[in-house]
Formats: C-alpha cells, sequence, structure tokens
C-alpha cells in the first residue's frame, strides 16, 4: 500500500527516544490509529508489522495494480 500512498510507517518516540519494544505502547499507538479508521499492522497474523498503518479505501493491492482508485 505504501506505493499507493495508501500506508505508512512509524514509531512512538517517548523523552525523546525510539521505542521500539513496548508492547503497551504500541498498542496505544495502534488503537489511536484505529480510532481513526486506519487499519494497524500490529493485528495482523503471520506477519506482524506494528509500525505499520494503512487505509486501503476498500480496494485490495491487485485493484491498484490495475489501476482503480478508492
Amino acid at each position: 500500500m505504501h506505493n499507493y500512498r495508501r500506508a505508512f510507517d512509524f514509531v512512538p518516540v517517548v523523552g525523546g527516544k525510539a521505542v521500539w519494544d513496548d508492547d503497551k505502547t504500541w498498542a496505544k499507538c495502534g488503537a489511536l490509529a484505529e480510532s481513526v479508521g486506519l487499519e494497524w499492522g500490529g493485528r495482523w497474523t503471520g506477519f506482524v508489522d506494528k509500525p505499520h498503518c494503512q487505509d486501503t479505501g476498500g480496494l485490495t493491492i491487485a485493484q491498484y495494480k490495475a489501476g482503480m482508485q478508492p
């Protein structure tokens, strides 16, 4: 979804330092992302991608590749 400008990656910063390994902080960030309608990669199974958020616009990657837009 990054290629279609529908996704971004982030890292929480606490006290001026990136927080990569605090599950509680990631859960708060994920809940915030989901509260505004984003899909959070921290909920994925198989490949959990906590820094990732996306809004697919209801389309699949295959549909984007075919030129469709939301």
